[in-house]
């Protein structure tokens, strides 16, 4: 047990824990804090305050759906992050030069200084509280860490603390964080250890500040492996290339739609990646060393820092897309016209740490390439199976890959074409050989056979058997692999809905 002080659980955590960043998660709805401040406080109030009644007297005379509304807005969303860092400074003390604020939708109506409310809504259809928050959430997370520069060697201790949190935001914020960190686990090959804390409850009426304990109620260890494996459910949860970037209401203006369609071409490097990842998503499911090394070899390493930056500063830009209309002189409502779904952004991220995980695996194996194919000796693949292919099907591959062992060293094994091809191969050591007719087109047995399947790939045999795949079947087995996931989609649609 640590003892600390301070004015709040996260001020504890965070001298006990020594973080590097802190990020602190802050809903729009606190643009109206309250009709009666406290005394130090009051001074922040009012300027909330003045930026409330200024979006009031925009929207005095009817709705307002323009720029000049969305640049109003989006000032006032930055003097609010611009007080909660101040106050988050006042806070944590001397911990200040690490602490981040960022503003997240909300939905509600709530009272401010002077008797002005504002009641704030979610447009979209598609959308709602917890899947908007917990998107804004992953993505502040993912970028945060992104910009510590964590080396591949080290542990990274991922800290949620959720005392603070109301009605839908804990839970929001744990699924959040829980997604970044197996994002960042597969794309930058490190450990992640989550850790989650609450404090004891406030007894309402004490006449002192009470003494709270901090208790830890949830942890969890992720390892890249892990974390890669989960990732693609994440991935399949959106078809191929289908994931969308935000939603948007339907009955916006012309003009509100074509400034969110210019939003959404910076989405396209995001949308191309995700449509061309699922291979990736099927070799790793499937445990298919080959196939691993061979589609990782034809992508240019997507770096998710910089993407999880990018769609953050998108993300934050979004947030001021809304409708504001006056209801009476002293009432505001404020509606979102376009955010993102939680399910689309992890999707999308899930897609770039996929293919950052796969290149990952590539760099660390021994391998050569020639005409575009990947060559690749028993070793190696079975290496690639141990240290990043530990799934459901990691035995089968194991299993596959020592039936080439043993045919290569030993010619003892039931398997009679796969002997034959090996035969073969060391009648003409160096050569390359394969089965003669058409490539295998049953995706069931590219499966079985852990992406070797012996009408798609050929065999070389030196001091080591090397395999690749046949280059008239590398389009055959991207299909297949394709077509492999179809019943794992199938069933993660089913659950979702």
């Amino acid at each position: 047990m640590v003892e600390e002080k301070g004015r709040t659980s996260l001020a504890c955590l965070a001298k006990a824990l020594e973080a590097d960043i802190i990020v602190v998660l802050v809903p729009e709805t606190l643009l109206c804090p309250g009709e009666r401040p406290r005394e130090e406080h009051a001074m922040r109030y009012e300027e909330l305050g003045k930026c409330v009644r200024g979006l009031l007297r925009l929207a005095e005379n009817g709705c307002r759906e323009d720029r000049e509304a969305w640049e109003a807005y989006r000032r006032a969303l930055e003097r609010l992050r611009g007080i909660m860092s101040e106050l988050c400074r006042e806070w944590l003390g001397d911990v200040s030069e690490r602490i981040e604020v960022a503003v997240v939708p909300a939905i509600g109506e709530y009272a401010g200084p002077k008797g002005v409310r504002v009641l704030w809504r979610l447009g979209p259809s598609k959308i709602d509280p917890v899947t908007t928050y917990a998107a804004y959430s992953m993505m502040t997370a993912v970028a945060a860490i992104s910009a510590l520069n964590v080396e591949t060697s080290e542990r990274l201790r991922m800290i949620l603390d959720t005392t603070h949190g109301i009605n839908y935001m804990p839970l929001a914020a744990y699924r959040a964080l829980m997604a970044a960190s197996r994002l960042i686990s597969a794309a930058l090959n490190v450990t992640v250890e989550f850790e989650q804390y609450n404090s004891a409850p406030y007894p309402r009426g004490v006449p002192q500040p009470p003494v709270l304990d901090i208790y830890m109620v949830r942890n969890e260890v992720i390892t890249p492996t892990k974390a890669a494996q989960r990732l693609v459910y994440s991935y399949l949860i959106r078809d191929a290339g289908k994931a969308e970037p935000f939603h948007r209401m339907r009955d916006c203006l012309p003009t509100t739609h074509a400034e969110l369609n210019s939003l959404r071409k910076k989405f396209n490097e995001c949308i191309e990646l995700h449509s061309k990842a699922e291979v990736l998503a099927a070799a790793i499911h499937f445990s298919m060393p080959l196939a691993l090394l061979q589609f990782s070899s034809e992508f240019e390493r997507p770096e998710l820092s910089r993407l999880a930056r990018g769609i953050r500063s998108i993300l934050d830009n979004l947030m001021s897309y809304v409708k504001m209309k006056g209801d009476g002189r002293d009432k505001l409502v404020v509606t979102h016209l376009a955010l993102p779904h939680y399910d689309d952004l992890k999707s999308l991220l899930a897609a770039a740490s996929l293919v950052e995980y796969g290149i990952n695996a590539l760099e660390a194996s021994k391998v050569t390439k020639s005409d575009d194919r990947i060559e690749a000796d028993l070793s190696t693949l079975k290496q690639v199976v141990g240290e990043w292919l530990s799934g459901p099907l990691q035995r089968v591959a194991e299993h596959e890959l020592a039936c080439f062992e043993n045919a290569f060293k030993t010619g003892e094994i039931p398997a009679k074409d796969l002997l034959s091809l090996i035969e073969r191969a060391k009648k003409s050591p160096g050569e390359w050989v394969n089965v003669d007719g058409k490539c295998e087109d049953q995706d069931r047995i590219m499966v079985a056979h852990a992406g070797l399947a012996l009408r798609a790939i050929e065999v070389r045999a030196q001091e080591e058997l090397y395999i690749r795949y046949r280059e008239e079947c590398l389009d055959g087995v991207k299909k297949l692999l394709r077509g492999a996931l179809k019943p794992l989609r199938q069933l993660l649609m089913i659950r979702a809905t």
